[in-house]
């Protein structure tokens, strides 16, 4: 029987600071099976790699027809080393392209778990019909990936698309390495955006985020039920938003924005407040042409998007 490109299979590895995941897709991007392995930022890399390299060879024989493996995790990835990866401290300078290939015989391939994510947007999701987009993740931090002629745009260095290192604001915090001050990342990351609702919790005694410890899904839900300090913050979220996107627009000259990542489910309020402030403070022949979008992929993104960098990687070699 001949085998299709149905048939292929795609091992996706999605590295992060806790946990990493491993799973099996078909070419569509469906995933067939997945296990967890326990990282940690404070356990020596080499550590945790023998245990995602021992679980990824015990996936493989379980599934005929895996044809390569792809690799993503939050850092700066660069000819398949992981030059910093802030959560995973340790992993700094580390090659882990190299120790899978010296493992497996399947062609590998490593990248940021943000342009990872964009690939599975520009190939299967919300992006498939564009020809360049910025995608922007937003979860516990603030990521990003540059799509230019429907490729991945790197850099030098292979770190462009760091939004979450935007500068929006000269000189807000002493306290944190330069590098850090001012950045989007500290106003709309995951432990931020809970941070600003607890400050503005005073002004506001009858929020129903008065009554429990919170996170960003009960702001969230809290501005469903017309919560005006859920709204409130959620319009001081999307305009953080907005004022990174007018600066990626007016920089780029791309116009059309994709959201994905945890947060990203958030209720509209942010988006039409990111909108808003995007088209009034971009450039007015770029504004008008401004779009923001949430991802398709939201769930096991990391995964998918892994997985569709292996295959092009495997896609490549078979040429």
């Amino acid at each position: 029987m001949n085998m299709t490109k149905n048939d292929l299979k795609f091992i996706g590895v999605d590295i992060g600071g806790t946990t990493a995941k491993i799973g099996v897709t078909d070419a569509l991007g469906n995933i067939l099976y997945k296990e967890i392995v326990a990282t940690g930022g404070d356990i020596s890399p080499n550590i945790i790699l023998n245990k995602i390299i021992d679980k990824t060879r015990k996936i493989a024989e379980k599934f005929e027809n895996i044809k390569a493996i792809g690799i993503g995790l939050p850092g700066i990835v660069k000819n398949g080393i992981i030059q910093i990866a802030p959560n995973l401290p340790l992993w700094k300078d580390f090659d882990i392209e190299n120790i899978f290939r010296n493992n497996f015989s399947y062609p590998i391939a490593i990248d940021n778990d943000a342009n990872t994510a964009a690939i599975a947007e520009l190939i299967l999701g919300t992006g498939r019909e564009k020809t360049n987009f910025v995608y922007i993740t937003l979860g516990t931090g603030v990521g990003g990936a540059i799509i230019i002629d429907k490729k991945i745009y790197k850099g030098i260095n292979g770190a462009a698309g760091e939004i979450g290192h935007l500068i929006i604001e000269y000189n807000n915090n002493d306290n944190i390495p330069d590098f850090r001050k001012g950045i989007l990342e500290e106003f709309i990351g995951r432990k931020s955006i809970i941070e600003l609702a607890k400050k503005m919790l005073e002004n506001y005694p009858n929020s129903i985020l008065k009554q429990s410890d919170f996170d960003v899904v009960d702001i969230s839900k809290a501005a469903e039920k017309n919560d005006e300090l859920a709204i409130k913050c959620l319009m001081q979220i999307g305009e953080f938003l907005g004022i990174a996107i007018a600066n990626i627009s007016n920089l780029l000259d791309i116009t059309d924005f994709i959201i994905g990542g945890g947060i990203s489910a958030i209720n509209e309020t942010m988006y039409e407040n990111a909108l808003k402030t995007a088209k009034n403070r971009a450039i007015p022949p770029i504004a008008k042409h401004i779009t923001i979008e949430k991802a398709h992929f939201i769930n096991e993104t990391g995964i998918i998007g892994a997985a569709l960098v292996g295959a092009n990687a495997f896609y490549e070699n078979s040429k």
